[in-house]
C-alpha cells in the first residue's frame, strides 16, 4: 500500500476509479499480524453468508489499509480521528476478523474499534450491530474462550506506545475498564448468538 501510495502520499481508495469506491456496508476491523488474504476471503465468506440476495458490486466495506492514509500527514491524522463516524456510516455494521486465538481481543485498537461499534451501533436493548467473521482454519475454541474470560481492556497493547496511551486516555474520560469489558462481552455474546442463529437457519429477529 504505502509504495502505491507514495507518490501522492494519499489514501489507497484515492487512487480508485469512481466505481469502485462507495458508502459503506461494513467496517471491517482486523489484526494485521494476519495475512490479507485471509482477512479478505473472511469477510468474503461472511457477506455471501449473510444474504442470499446479496449484491456483491454494490457492496462496499471499511478496511484501515485502504481507507486511511498510511503515511504520516495530517490526512491520516484525521482518518484515524473519524473512526467513529466510519462505524456510524456502516449500515450493515462492523464485521469483527476473529481468529482462533482471541489475538484480536488484546490489540487495543480492535477492543477501541468493538466499543464504538457498541456505543454507536446499539439503539435497542438486546442488540448489536457486532458480527463476528471466522478467519480460515482458525478453529481453536478453548483458546477464545479463554481469552474472553481474561478480557482487560488495561493490558491491551499497541505496536505504537502513543497510541495505546491515547485511546486508555479516551477511554477513561467516557467510562470505566470493568463497564467496557462488560459492554464488550455483551457485543461478542450477541454476535456469537447471531452467528449460531444463522448456522441454525434461523431468522434474523429470532437470532438476537
Amino acid at each position: 500500500i504505502v509504495p502505491e501510495t507514495s507518490a501522492k502520499r494519499c489514501r489507497y481508495v484515492d487512487l480508485l476509479p469512481a466505481g469502485s469506491v462507495g458508502a459503506p456496508t461494513y467496517f471491517i476491523w482486523h489484526v494485521w499480524r494476519f495475512a490479507l488474504a485471509d482477512t479478505v476471503d473472511a469477510v468474503l465468506d461472511y457477506v455471501r453468508q449473510s444474504s442470499s440476495e446479496v449484491d456483491e458490486e454494490r457492496t462496499y466495506v471499511w478496511l484501515d489499509v485502504f481507507a486511511v492514509n498510511q503515511h504520516p500527514n495530517r490526512q491520516q491524522s484525521d482518518d484515524l480521528a473519524n473512526l467513529e463516524q466510519a462505524v456510524a456510516r456502516s449500515t450493515g455494521g462492523t464485521v469483527v476478523c476473529m481468529d482462533g486465538s482471541g489475538v484480536l481481543l488484546t490489540r487495543i485498537w480492535c477492543v477501541f474499534e468493538i466499543w464504538k461499534t457498541h456505543t454507536t451501533r446499539s439503539t435497542q436493548a438486546g442488540s448489536t450491530n457486532l458480527r463476528i467473521a471466522w478467519l480460515p482454519g482458525q478453529e481453536n475454541r478453548s483458546a477464545r474462550q479463554d481469552v474472553y474470560t481474561q478480557l482487560d481492556v488495561g493490558t491491551a497493547q499497541a505496536t505504537v506506545a502513543a497510541d495505546r496511551e491515547r485511546i486508555l486516555a479516551d477511554i477513561r474520560e467516557r467510562t470505566t475498564f470493568a463497564e467496557l469489558n462488560t459492554a464488550i462481552k455483551e457485543s461478542i455474546r450477541q454476535a456469537a448468538l447471531a452467528e449460531a442463529g444463522f448456522l441454525l437457519g434461523l431468522p434474523a429477529k429470532e437470532q438476537e
